[in-house]
């Protein structure tokens, strides 16, 4: 492998990580609040 290819790999891998990161905290963060509207909506009836 060739020594130039490893900060581009480096770099890759980075993004897809920071992505998962991303798309794990905004399912959290939709989650909690489905949960919270689902709490709220319970409350007026």
């Amino acid at each position: 492998m060739p020594a130039a290819l490893i900060p581009l790999i480096a770099f890759l891998l980075r993004m897809l990580i920071v992505k998962i990161i991303i798309a794990t905290g905004l399912t959290f963060v939709s989650f909690a609040g489905y949960i919270v509207a689902l709490n709220k909506f319970k409350e007026y009836f």
